[in-house]
């Protein structure tokens, strides 16, 4: 119990409050808040105390799910509202507002291929069907039985995938077998080898294979077998503004792979792909132009091209107020500064980076707190400052103690 209160917020805390009406329930919830269930437990009979604690899980579950539902504004939420108002419209009789309801709501779970939240939309069609003909119920069932054969094959993916993951999880390091690891998994749930995938279906191969490659810093013997399926489903009806994210975030994995096995090109090309894209739907990717203009700019550094890596992160800084947000580019033309023996310009970028190291780490990633460190060292040691690169080497030495020791260190 204490854990499932511990998700909502202390001002939700007190939206909930308002909203229980038991007083029993309201007492626990804040013998709860207050750390005194045991107390509250030696004032109930019998056993009334699990039948209240029963009862307020099930208030805060209820809250939970409509606080998310009221707040959540990401494309699968969209067509659950749209059911949900269409069920109240129905109930009220209201028919022709709740179909209109309804089909706008297959129209959105369709865009996002929500195939769960189709059936349960057919079913409140077929449920409310006083005022349909033959013809209707028809359409209905057609559309009923082409949905759950989309749903069945969605999850016997979601299904590969977990086992996938879970072969990832106890196997070697070795990334060499994952293509062949694959089309055997497909094959146990009898999924053809040519099988196509949607965006995020696809997105979802990708991340396990990059993800896979970062842990294990073997990007060198990681397998872009995902290719093939990528091109069959570029430019066709599945490529379009509510498959967009996917289609980006595929496109910037493929480009970090490129560029962490030092094929810049290749990393490069895909890029250039990522910004046709977010030109192409500026309103919903606009969000992930600094990703895109940070790999681009890792890779120009890379080979050689440090002016115009150098020109594009500055350009992007003065149109930028937020210097957290861009942390990174900060921290990339810090790094360009050192290796052009720039080094008071390169502290002048770090000393604008101080937010927390917790913050770094949960925000960021400890990759680029380290990065940052080591840069503080390199700096102090070119300018001679020798209290302050001993006073650095020492506390980076006690803050991440475990990290050196794990990777033999110092």
């Amino acid at each position: 119990m204490i854990s499932l209160i511990s998700t909502i917020s202390n001002k939700e805390q007190k939206l909930l409050k308002t909203s229980i009406k038991s007083n029993k329930l309201k007492q626990l919830f804040n013998a709860y808040l207050k750390n005194k269930v045991d107390l509250y437990k030696t004032e109930c009979t019998g056993n009334s105390f699990y039948v209240y604690e029963k009862r307020l899980r099930e208030k805060l579950y209820e809250f939970i799910a409509n606080q998310t539902i009221e707040h959540n504004t990401t494309e699968e939420v969209a067509p659950l509202r749209l059911l949900i108002a269409a069920r109240k419209l129905l109930l009220q009789e209201n028919y022709a507002e709740g179909k209109r309801a309804l089909k706008l709501a297959e129209k959105k779970a369709i865009e996002i291929s929500h195939f769960g939240l189709l059936n349960e939309i057919y079913q409140t069609e077929i449920q409310y069907n006083d005022n349909l003909n033959k013809t209707d119920l028809i359409d209905i069932h057609r559309r009923l039985i082409r949905n759950n054969g989309l749903f069945i094959k969605q999850e016997e993916l979601n299904l590969a995938y977990a086992v996938l993951k879970e072969n990832f999880k106890s196997g070697s390091k070795a990334n060499k077998g994952v293509e062949d690891l694959f089309y055997r998994i497909l094959k146990e749930f009898d999924l053809a080898n040519d099988t196509k995938l949607n965006f995020k279906q696809l997105y979802q191969l990708v991340e396990i294979v990059h993800i896979k490659a970062i842990q294990n810093k073997n990007f060198d013997q990681t397998s872009l077998f995902f290719l093939n399926h990528l091109k069959s489903i570029q430019n066709t009806t599945l490529d379009n503004k509510d498959s967009a994210t996917y289609h980006l975030k595929i496109l910037l994995a493929i480009a970090n792979i490129h560029f962490r096995k030092k094929d810049f090109k290749e990393s490069l090309n895909f890029i250039k792909e990522a910004e046709v894209l977010i030109f192409k739907y500026k309103s919903e990717l606009s969000k992930h132009e600094e990703s895109i203009l940070l790999l681009k700019c890792l890779n120009l550094n890379f080979i050689g091209k440090h002016q115009t890596c150098s020109q594009l992160i500055d350009q992007y800084l003065e149109k930028t107020p937020s210097l957290v947000k861009s942390y990174n580019l900060i921290l990339l033309r810090a790094m360009v500064h050192i290796q052009q023996d720039e080094t008071r310009e390169a502290l002048k970028k770090l000393n604008l980076l101080n937010a927390t190291d917790n913050w770094v780490k949960k925000n960021i990633g400890f990759e680029w707190l380290m990065n940052k460190k080591y840069m503080e060292v390199i700096i102090h040691i070119e300018l001679d400052n020798l209290d302050l690169i001993d006073s650095r080497i020492k506390a980076l030495l006690r803050s991440h103690k475990t990290y050196f020791v794990k990777n033999e260190s110092f």
